[in-house]
């Protein structure tokens, strides 16, 4: 028997696809983002809704839920749909870092000019060595993220690859626990 909360959760996993691959565009990225977010939550409750008549299920169902309460990653993400969807559009950050490699030469020697009891003025150089021919420089590094106020330091794309694994751990407990 194929769960329908599996098919919500390759809608949920096509949304993220979207978002790697729209992650310049910040309207496709945030429009996908709230998809994503929809699906996702959705997985949980269309197993309710399979499997409420399973025995042990909805007992099974009500700790899987306070887990997911419970767990940074999940709770994160199941409050940004609540507010994406009833508040107002998600407002993740984008963040764009560039890195690139210059060659700078920095030549070193010192120029003294000494002057005598009689007055006469001597001056002193000291050579600098032959600087190495400069490698060329670099093309520039571009690292983009987007993220939440609430989590900066993590990109929001792996917060969305570990909830869909979290929820994809659960569909598959489900189908070994509750589908014959």
């Amino acid at each position: 028997m194929v769960l329908d909360a599996e098919d919500k959760l390759d809608e949920a996993k096509y949304f993220l696809a979207l978002m790697q691959e729209n992650v310049s565009d910040s309207k496709k990225f945030k429009y996908n983002l709230s998809a994503f977010l929809a699906a996702a939550r959705s997985v949980t409750d269309i197993l309710r809704t399979q499997l409420a008549q399973k025995p042990g299920f909805r007992r099974w169902h009500d700790s899987k839920k306070k887990e997911l309460e419970k767990n940074r990653v999940s709770k994160l993400m199941m409050d940004k749909r609540i507010y994406n969807i009833h508040l107002r559009p998600i407002n993740a950050k984008h963040h764009t870092k560039i890195e690139t490699t210059e060659m700078i030469h920095v030549l070193d020697g010192a120029l003294v000019v000494l002057t005598h009891e009689n007055g006469t003025k001597e001056i002193i150089s000291s050579e600098h060595e032959p600087q190495p021919k400069a490698p060329e420089p670099t093309e520039p590094k571009i690292t983009e993220y987007w993220f939440f106020e609430e989590c900066p330091e993590v990109d929001v794309l792996i917060l969305c690859t570990e909830y869909l694994q979290i929820l994809s751990n659960i569909v598959s407990e489900s189908k070994s626990k509750f589908v014959a």
